[in-house]
């Protein structure tokens, strides 16, 4: 099916081009004539199950295809609902939805930028960004989950960084209310194993694939998919890439690691969650008042020195007993270590495992998300 041509117009809107085209819809940029901005405009347009009038430009439902075009229609209009509910600068508002030519159109705002592929394509030193962009992407999806809205389809591709360094979280077709009943929807490579078994998405399921975007452009390669991994896991952590641990600081890639667990429950259980572990683990800024320094210098050699004091006068000290006056002295037993707060099982490779323990995940899955 072929887009509608530049220059259509529609009422107070002109379509400038097409900027992308997915199963259910085109998505042009467009011109709002009456207050001279840039709009998006998104064209409900199902594939399989219409096709465009080659005349009148009008979208028709194929033979038999009625019922299935207007529930296609219905759940079209719901997206537009559910986001003009949302209220973030770093998210296209709605402005209106119309229908015309025997189909829906949602205008929405115009996200200015490029995909963050593109962007980081275009200059190799914007790679450093990733983390903040990262922990912008997350306070997003904070917003959008405390809204109760489940994005449902993050990829690299739907993350616009804007001229200022923003990064905009577009296109929600697959979106959803938290807890309610919704189509499965599976988008490989980027989707986690419980969005294409059956069980109910959450929170959980956007970290997953904001993490599995996150990994593919660092290592500028597809993540292995979600339900390959159950049966075999090959993905190796970031955090044990030298090059990349050369290039970006620890805790960022082991929670992107972590994020891309397999298992739910293994990962963090929301935006809030994964932005506290970032915080948790960052490396302390570098102390730049002057006579602060001084006296971390002077309490660092008071430590040195009293140490040094302490190991003489234990040595001075030490006389040895007679050898039958020594008390026999138990064996040294080993002390527990603490548990390394990364240390979690987030990669697993035991795919029979992993596949009984995510099918009784999907089946307990619960009917709220966090």
């Amino acid at each position: 099916m072929l887009p509608l041509p530049a220059g259509t117009d529609f009422g107070i809107y002109t379509l400038l081009d097409t900027l992308g085209h997915g199963g259910f819809a085109f998505v042009y940029l467009a011109r709002d004539k009456q207050l001279g901005r840039r709009v998006c405009i998104k064209e409900h347009a199902p594939e399989g199950i219409c096709e465009r009038d080659a005349e009148s430009g009008e979208i028709v439902p194929l033979p038999g295809m009625e019922r299935a075009f207007a529930a296609s229609l219905a759940d079209f209009r719901r997206e537009a609902e559910v986001l003009a509910t949302l209220h973030h600068a770093q998210i296209p508002a709605v402005h209106e939805i119309f229908e015309a030519g025997g189909t829906a159109y949602v205008v929405t705002d115009y996200a200015e930028g490029e995909p963050l592929p593109q962007w980081l394509e275009e200059e190799a030193e914007r790679r450093h960004q990733l983390p903040l962009l990262l922990e912008s992407s997350l306070r997003i999806l904070q917003s959008l989950h405390r809204e109760g809205v489940l994005h449902r389809d993050i990829k690299p591709t739907h993350l616009i960084v804007d001229a200022a360094g923003r990064v905009h979280l577009v296109d929600f077709g697959a979106a959803v209310p938290a807890g309610a009943h919704h189509t499965p929807v599976f988008t490989p490579p980027y989707s986690p194993p419980e969005q294409n078994m059956q069980g109910t998405a959450g929170a959980w399921s956007d970290l997953y694939s904001l993490a599995a975007s996150f990994r593919s452009v660092l290592l500028h390669e597809p993540v292995q998919e979600a339900l390959q991994r159950l049966e075999s896991d090959r993905l190796r952590p970031l955090a044990d890439n030298d090059s990349l641990r050369r290039e970006f600081p620890e805790p960022f890639l082991r929670s992107i690691d972590r994020a891309l667990s397999l298992l739910p429950e293994n990962r963090y259980e929301s935006a809030e969650a994964w932005l506290a572990a970032l915080k948790r683990h960052a490396t302390p800024k570098p102390v730049r008042n002057r006579r602060t320094v001084v006296l971390v210098i002077i309490v660092a050699v008071c430590a040195v020195l009293a140490r040094t004091i302490a190991m003489w006068a234990a040595n001075s000290l030490a006389d040895t007993p007679p050898a039958e006056q020594q008390a026999e002295q138990p064996a040294a037993q080993p002390t527990e270590q603490p548990a390394d707060d990364w240390d979690d099982d987030y990669l697993l490779q035991d795919g029979k495992d992993m596949r009984e323990r995510m099918l009784k995940f999907v089946d307990g899955a619960p009917s709220t998300n966090p």
